[in-house]
């Protein structure tokens, strides 16, 4: 076999590496998915779907949902926006003391 036979196979080789890596670059599935309530409380964070309800209605830390078909969805990049929007432990601490020495 002379090098110009296996020219042909090379390229072709070449080709459908180059295939295979646009493939994997451009049609990847989204990492952060879309989570319905039930797959936040089991999956996502340590709160019921009851408590996470809670949420929904009228509140200072609402839950970033979109209704969809009767089914309410949340993405996750939302909810890690959502949970850093409340107090960090001891934030709650240093502001009561805030407050005493205020009126002490």
């Amino acid at each position: 076999m002379t090098r110009n036979d296996l020219q042909p196979l090379i390229e072709t080789m070449i080709e459908a590496v180059a295939e295979a890596i646009r493939s994997a670059t451009t049609s990847a599935p989204p990492s952060r998915p879309w989570l319905g309530l039930q797959d936040i409380a089991t999956d996502y964070v340590p709160l019921s779907e009851r408590t996470l309800r809670k949420f929904i209605g009228p509140s200072t830390h609402r839950l970033p949902v979109q209704r969809v078909g009767g089914t309410w969805l949340s993405h996750v990049d939302d909810l890690d926006t959502w949970l850093r929007s409340f107090p960090k432990a001891g934030d709650e601490l240093e502001c009561i003391g805030e407050e005493v020495m205020r009126n002490f």
